[in-house]
């Protein structure tokens, strides 16, 4: 199991992180600092194949404003908007293959 974390603030956010899309299902928590709040979707399509990237909604993860941990299947990469606040916290997780 790879595991990684990633700050997102104001100046790197949009932020995308990609994933191993053959790396099975991925644990994403997310932990924002102050009174903020931050989305986090997850795309398909390859990231370095210059295509635009269509983003799918993680319903826990859209303008939450509390810690939230979600697993998902397998993704090439997750996107990571901080809309208000300090900084979100990103600890992802993904399975070996």
């Amino acid at each position: 199991m790879k595991s990684t974390q990633t700050l997102v603030t104001s100046s790197n956010s949009p932020l995308t992180i990609p994933l191993n899309p053959r790396g099975g299902v991925t644990a994403i928590g997310a932990t924002p600092a102050g009174a903020g709040n931050y989305t986090v979707t997850f795309a398909i399509a390859p990231v370095q194949e210059g295509v635009t990237l269509n983003p799918f909604v993680i319903a826990s993860m859209t303008t939450a404003t509390t810690a939230q941990s979600e697993e998902i299947g397998p993704a090439s990469a997750i996107i990571v908007t901080l809309n208000s606040g300090t900084s979100v916290t990103i600890d992802l997780a993904q399975a070996d293959i």
